[in-house]
């Protein structure tokens, strides 16, 4: 019985690498990949402050976990999809490599044509007789093929001549570039995937923030959201300042589509949000402990202290929660909206704290001090914005312009330069008549080759 042969897996695995149906398989795998990723980034938004609190809370903290290593809420950043990523480009890597000798052959090997017979593997050709010397005949032909930009190489052998020309052999390495410019673009798209990110990041006047990966952080100075006189919102402007080593760097105003960039790092103006622990001002009423029938309103910016009139005394917003919560004697705003609001309100006499005190906007009774010289309560207020950035950074696009860059000329190569190759066979038959053999190829745009080659078989023929 004949031993079954083993399989060389080696081998079988080159021949899969090298598989053009294998790069046809991965780019459906990305392709559905990328589908589902828009969906998932569609379905579940990441892009609202305190984003993994609220999925932790929705799915249990064991199966956000889960979720969030498998690539859940990134799928562009997930270990599958860079996995196919870098299999495409050891796919494009083997192919190229198998493939180059081949294309060095074809642009720069001269294959020239010693036998008539040769010719009948060429498409368009032809073959007659001229009463001319055959150098004549060879000088006539150089002459009329460098005009159009032919190189031009002689072959003798045998008493007769062969004759090569070609043009656009760089075209054949258009594919080349596309593979080459693929890669890279690749590469580009691993690298960002592996380092680069896109994250949002809230905040408040006067706030810090700290890009990931950053060697510098940015200051809101000041946020604002601009409203026409009916209220409809027409833009929100940042005041962004970069603070690096300890020293502002320079400041600049983002807006929609006016992003701040530095150093690799892009600062988009994508949304806004209520401030849970900040607001503009406050409208608090005031009742003196020795005048209660007169209630004094006052105005009081956040965290400013302002003066109560006809007395010694001053108020101060120190503090604000949006919607108020207390648990382990921490104050905390459930969310920026603003369902519970309330203020701390303190009061000085002079410079000296007396004491401190939370208003609450729909509960002003509530922590109410009875034997304190004024009474405090909110009354109205006008909230602060947070700005919400988008902070990107992309440090594989200078590979993936450069990838864009290589396959455009690769394409450029391709479609738009054709190799053409003209063979010419003279043989004299020692009565001073030539037979000319002829024949032409090219890669592309056969039509128009097939009449230039008419006219070069007139030219020598007269």
């Amino acid at each position: 019985m004949a031993k079954k042969k083993e399989r060389n897996w080696g081998i079988w695995l080159w021949e899969l690498l090298k598989s053009f149906k294998l790069a046809i398989i991965i780019l459906i795998i990305l392709g559905v990949l990328s589908l589902i990723a828009l969906v998932l980034g569609e379905v579940l938004n990441t892009r609202f402050q305190n984003w993994d609190v609220y999925y932790a809370q929705k799915f249990g903290e064991n199966l956000f976990q889960f979720l969030k290593a498998i690539g859940v809420f990134n799928p562009f950043h997930s270990a599958i999809y860079q996995f196919f990523l870098i299999l495409l480009a050891i796919n494009i890597v083997v192919c190229t490599f198998t493939r180059f000798k081949y294309y060095i052959h074809q642009a720069f090997s001269k294959s020239f044509r010693h036998n008539p017979e040769d010719f009948r593997l060429v498409s368009i050709r032809d073959n007659f007789h001229v009463k001319k010397p055959a150098d004549e005949i060879l000088s006539s032909a150089e002459q009329v093929l460098k005009k159009r930009f032919f190189k031009f190489y002689t072959s003798r052998q045998n008493g007769h001549v062969a004759v090569f020309a070609t043009r656009g052999g760089l075209s054949r390495f258009g594919y080349v570039f596309i593979h080459l410019g693929l890669l890279i673009l690749l590469i580009g798209g691993v690298i960002t995937s592996k380092f680069g990110y896109s994250v949002y990041r809230w905040g408040g006047a006067g706030d810090v923030i700290q890009p990931p990966k950053a060697p510098f952080q940015i200051r809101v100075d000041d946020f604002k959201v601009i409203t026409d006189q009916r209220g409809a919102i027409q833009d929100y402007i940042a005041l962004l300042t970069v603070v690096e080593n300890g020293k502002d760097r320079f400041t600049r105003k983002v807006q929609v589509n006016h992003p701040l960039r530095y150093k690799g790092f892009n600062f988009y103006q994508s949304s806004y949000t209520m401030n849970a622990r900040a607001i503009t001002d406050a409208q608090i009423g005031v009742t003196l402990k020795n005048n209660p029938a007169h209630d004094i309103l006052l105005d009081v910016p956040f965290r400013k202290k302002v003066s109560v009139p006809n007395s010694p005394y001053s108020i101060k917003v120190t503090d604000y929660a949006a919607d108020f919560r207390m648990e382990n004697n921490r104050v905390f705003s459930a969310s920026p909206q603003p369902r519970n609001p309330a203020v701390e309100v303190a009061v000085y006499r002079g410079d000296s704290l007396l004491y401190s005190q939370w208003s609450f906007l729909y509960f002003p009774d509530l922590h109410k001090k009875k034997d304190a010289p004024l009474n405090v309560a909110l009354r109205s207020f006008h909230p602060a914005y947070m700005t919400g950035l988008e902070i990107t950074t992309n440090p594989g696009a200078i590979w993936i312009l450069l990838g864009i860059a290589m396959m455009t000329l690769g394409i450029l190569l391709s479609f738009y330069m054709y190799h053409k190759r003209i063979w010419i066979l003279l043989e004299p038959d020692g009565n001073k008549n030539v037979t000319v053999y002829i024949g032409g190829a090219t890669t592309k745009g056969k039509r128009q080759f097939t009449k230039e080659m008419g006219k070069l078989f007139s030219e020598l023929k007269s």
